[in-house]
């Protein structure tokens, strides 16, 4: 990303989607999979929960439930990914803001910065035809598996301290998002904030 610092940037679950893309992506590979994939994320799912219901941090529930993927080949990821666009997440799009976002990425820079993974909002960018960038998570791999853990885990790090770590300078025109508390440190970059609520959105 060279150029112009200057973005417009939009949060993605709930935002520009009308879902967890995470825990959904989960489901889909649990559908596609067989017995011993199936019974691991049931275990994995599980544990996270429990983990949730002990501890309330977020960031060690979404760290466990990245295990769900340990061991999936890079070739099934990619495919996985791909089919899970597809089959399910270009039917739920927020319509209304989604509309905005791609009249925005038409005329300045756009940026989705998000706690799910790059992979899958790099492809919807693909199918959808934008021309914009994605700043998102990634999960570890050793070129041929993925392996446990994140090698860029947006939530853990924080989305402004991930914005710096991969851009160095951002400056922040306008930030749309559906959950203030969670993005507060964004918020406190941008100079203008759009929040959303399902499909309507206002300006605070």
């Amino acid at each position: 990303m060279q150029g112009d610092m200057r973005f417009i940037i939009f949060d993605f679950c709930f935002t520009l989607v009308r879902c967890n893309t995470t825990n959904q992506f989960i489901k889909y590979i649990f559908a596609k999979s067989g017995g011993l994939r199936k019974l691991w994320i049931l275990v994995v799912v599980c544990l996270s929960k429990v983990s949730y219901i002990f501890s309330k941090n977020s960031r060690n529930h979404e760290l466990i439930l990245s295990f769900s993927f340990v061991l999936i080949s890079l070739q099934d990821y990619k495919k996985l990914t791909e089919g899970f666009v597809e089959d399910f997440l270009i039917k739920n799009i927020n319509d209304k803001v989604f509309d905005f976002f791609v009249s925005r990425s038409r005329t300045t820079n756009t940026l989705v910065c998000t706690n799910t993974l790059e992979d899958i909002v790099d492809y919807l960018f693909i199918v959808k035809k934008i021309d914009s960038k994605c700043v998102g998570s990634k999960l570890c791999h050793n070129g041929k598996f993925i392996t446990f853990g994140y090698s860029s885990h947006v939530l853990k790090a924080g989305k402004v301290n991930t914005l710096v770590s991969r851009l160095n300078k951002i400056e922040v025109d306008e930030f749309w998002t559906d959950d203030l508390e969670a993005d507060a440190d964004l918020i406190s970059l941008s100079q203008q904030t759009i929040f959303v609520n399902g499909e309507d959105f206002e300006r605070i």
